[in-house]
């Protein structure tokens, strides 16, 4: 008899790291350069739109995981039954816990023979500081993790847009003495692959300032929240 095969989305996962879209929780340098309001507007804007626009490509399982664990029933997110999206909790711990904590849950199969789990599905990590991401983004990078242990796209400010494994979690020290929020973030990670095969994802720029915020306005105004009044 033919061996059959799961169904794409089954096996490759896209998870969308979140945070509780409130003033004062995200976007804080931004905030200081365009105010508070503005750049929770502006967070939550980007974030649905990177969510509806990735989570409807039917070549993967797309995952939002939310931070803190509380916020995971705000009205603010899809549907957890919308099709091709799952909602799950970050857990504890810095950044780098965090992401750990997904590939481990995330990239794991349980064998129908016998239960046991097996790191075989590859996983993608991605934030929602760069509107620009789309679905085109996300399929090279699972293609440039096919013949890879590893993936990371750098954002241009030292630190990172995506980071991926083909088997999870195979690299258990990833993110082992990662300076987060710095110029050092990429670099650091980049010695813990070490000697592992990995790839490298074009480079995208994330919104983090005000001079990157009204750049951003010549890219596409659709993204941009509208001025408060």
């Amino acid at each position: 008899m033919p061996v059959k095969t799961l169904p794409q989305r089954a096996q490759q996962h896209l998870v969308i790291m979140v945070k509780e879209p409130r003033q004062g929780n995200v976007k804080t340098r931004l905030s200081k350069d365009i105010g508070g309001v503005a750049a929770t507007a502006f967070y939550r804007r980007t974030t649905s739109h990177i969510i509806g626009r990735l989570s409807k490509d039917p070549r993967w399982q797309t995952h939002i995981a939310i931070a803190p664990d509380t916020a995971i029933n705000l009205p603010f997110w899809p549907k957890q039954a919308s099709k091709g999206l799952k909602r799950s909790t970050q857990g504890h711990g810095d950044l780098g816990d965090r992401m750990h904590s997904q590939f481990a849950k995330i990239g794991q199969s349980r064998s129908k023979n016998n239960g046991t789990l097996n790191g075989t599905r590859p996983v993608l990590i991605i934030g929602t500081d760069i509107p620009e991401i789309n679905a085109n983004h996300i399929a090279k990078a699972f293609k440039q993790l096919q013949n890879k242990e590893a993936l990371i796209g750098p954002s241009g400010d030292g630190g990172y847009w995506i980071i991926g494994q083909k088997r999870s979690p195979k690299l258990n020290q990833l993110f082992k003495n990662v300076r987060w929020s710095s110029e050092h973030t990429y670099n650091d990670t980049l010695i813990n692959l070490n000697e592992n095969k990995w790839a490298i994802a074009e480079t995208l720029s994330d919104v983090d300032n005000g001079p990157e915020y009204k750049a951003l306005n010549h890219f596409s105004r659709r993204l941009l929240p509208s001025k408060s009044k």
